[in-house]
């Protein structure tokens, strides 16, 4: 009698199990760091230097997240991309030396599955030999801080790098709002942790009991003073590089849309 493969009979008369295919995970753990490492060089390959701006970009990013010294905006191209997230944590001056962006105050990099993925330490501060590290490696190394210090930044929905023409919402331009139109708009809250708070006591400052208050709010009232070559810009979400402080606002920002608001 011919029998298949999956029904052969044992010499004790019982049926035979089929075989079992089982998942190699080092093999897919080699593919989706190959496959992160050719990403990060797409993106170096994909980079720009604009002269006006005196920035490197990318420049099928839409603007406002195209420049390439902000480390969240490479982040989040690549969490994106391979289903990851970002995550980030201020960075003090009695923190290790070894840390990406030690000077910087803070820093944001791509979590996906067990590697952490770090274009900007790697192509534009240079501290990294490679973009790619798992997260152990990373921590042991003291390159970034134990995962219980990390803190989350909400996602935008940026289409892969070479396709904006399917997302028309960032096709469009920043929104420029006034601070006033903003304020009457959003509604700043008033920081209920401090009695001298800037902005009309609106401010939240971005150490400790405040940090904490802030990253517990939903990601789409938390707005960031940032400080841009020395003009003070709000930009929608939590950032951390050249960050001044936070508002939380009782109105969420729209999905899709990103702003530049004068705050000087």
């Amino acid at each position: 009698m011919n029998t298949d493969k999956n029904s052969q009979i044992t010499q004790s008369g019982t049926p035979a199990q089929p075989e079992q295919t089982v998942p190699d995970n080092n093999q897919q753990s080699k593919r989706l760091k190959a496959a992160l490492l050719a990403e990060c060089r797409k993106l170096v390959r994909l980079s720009k230097y604009d002269s006006k701006g005196e920035i490197s970009i990318w420049p099928h990013v839409p603007t406002g997240r195209n420049d390439c010294g902000r480390c969240t905006n490479g982040a989040k191209l690549i969490a994106q991309k391979f289903g990851g997230f970002v995550a980030g944590y201020e960075i003090k001056d009695m923190d290790p030396q070894t840390l990406v962006a030690a000077m910087t105050g803070g820093h944001d990099f791509a979590v996906v599955g067990e590697f952490i993925v770090d274009w900007w330490g790697w192509e534009y501060e240079g501290s990294l030999e490679s973009p790619v590290l798992t997260r152990a490696e990373g921590i042991a190394q003291g390159k970034y801080k134990p995962q219980k210090d990390w803190e989350f930044a909400p996602l935008f929905d940026i289409d892969e790098i070479g396709n904006p023409q399917n997302s028309n919402e960032f096709s469009k331009k920043p929104a420029r709002i006034s601070y006033e139109n903003w304020f009457g708009k959003y509604r700043p809250i008033v920081n209920p942790l401090a009695s001298n708070a800037s902005f009309d006591g609106c401010m939240f400052e971005t150490y400790d009991e405040e940090l904490r208050f802030v990253c517990a709010q939903h990601p789409r009232t938390i707005w960031t003073l940032l400080d841009c070559d020395g003009k003070m810009r709000i930009a929608e979400g939590l950032h951390y590089v050249n960050r001044m402080g936070f508002f939380i606002t009782e109105v969420e920002a729209p999905a899709h849309r990103y702003f530049s608001i004068k705050a000087d």
